[in-house]
């Protein structure tokens, strides 16, 4: 009993100190959506997510990159500043969308990708699926990003991060094709991209506490989405997925 109140006010006391830096995550942004290579719970609206971001900056958050964010939750005794930090995953095309707006405003981004996807003339199989049961052709090139994209929006306030050299459903993989995977897209990646930082996130946030272990190893540290690691010794870096929805004009 005397240990649960310990805790209790340890961590409202930790909360007064640090105020929490949110970090999104979003995939799909466009003008409609497009059922047979969208899912709805990873779309957003452009002008929707726009005002998102400016609703944010209303309530005083400064945006920061995923790395800078890192260094605070590692280091950081006192935060009272507001930060918040942008990631997309899956390398979609759409991102053109949204990408030049951030780079006028001086808003980092961390791209999570695939590059089998952005590099040969692939799609996901999840994706694939769909669209062989509708009898619908669909190129690559419409749906991911190519490098020819990410030779064009060379920014230094655009970084890349893993997400796998495919999107492989971790929780269906064993511990030899995830690292199969992880070492092809950290091969590929660090030989091909620019500004790649050591951060892997986890596909469909489906993190595993063996798979975590491997990412340490090779000096990554692992990213989650809306509450998927609950790790007592993992460095949380824990994402709200935007969809939808418009975020509240209140500060959390």
């Amino acid at each position: 009993m005397i240990t649960k109140l310990i805790n209790r006010i340890k961590r409202k006391w930790t909360k007064f100190l640090l105020q929490p830096i949110r970090v999104f995550c979003f995939h799909h942004v466009s003008e409609t959506y497009h059922p047979l290579t969208m899912w709805e719970c990873d779309w957003t609206q452009t002008e929707l997510l726009k005002r998102n971001i400016q609703n944010l900056k209303e309530q005083g958050y400064t945006f920061i990159s995923l790395s800078d964010a890192q260094k605070k939750l590692k280091h950081d005794w006192f935060r009272h500043e507001k930060y918040a930090v942008l990631t997309a995953d899956d390398g979609f095309k759409s991102l053109l969308n949204i990408l030049p707006w951030l780079k006028e405003r001086n808003i980092p981004i961390t791209l999570f990708v695939n590059p089998k996807y952005i590099m040969e003339d692939r799609i996901g199989e999840n994706m694939q699926n769909r669209l062989d049961q509708s009898k619908t052709k669909v190129s690559s090139d419409e749906i991911y990003l190519k490098m020819n994209d990410i030779e064009s929006m060379h920014s230094p306030l655009i970084t890349f991060a893993y997400h796998g050299y495919e999107h492989m459903d971790e929780w269906k993989i064993d511990e030899r094709v995830f690292t199969q995977n992880l070492t092809q897209c950290i091969e590929t990646m660090q030989r091909d991209f620019p500004n790649v930082i050591p951060f892997y996130a986890h596909t469909y946030g489906h993190a595993k506490r063996e798979y975590d272990v491997i990412l340490y190893k090779q000096g990554l540290t692992p990213v989650y989405v809306s509450g998927n690691c609950n790790y007592k010794d993992a460095l949380h870096i824990d994402r709200e997925l935007i969809s939808n929805e418009i975020l509240l004009k209140k500060s959390l």
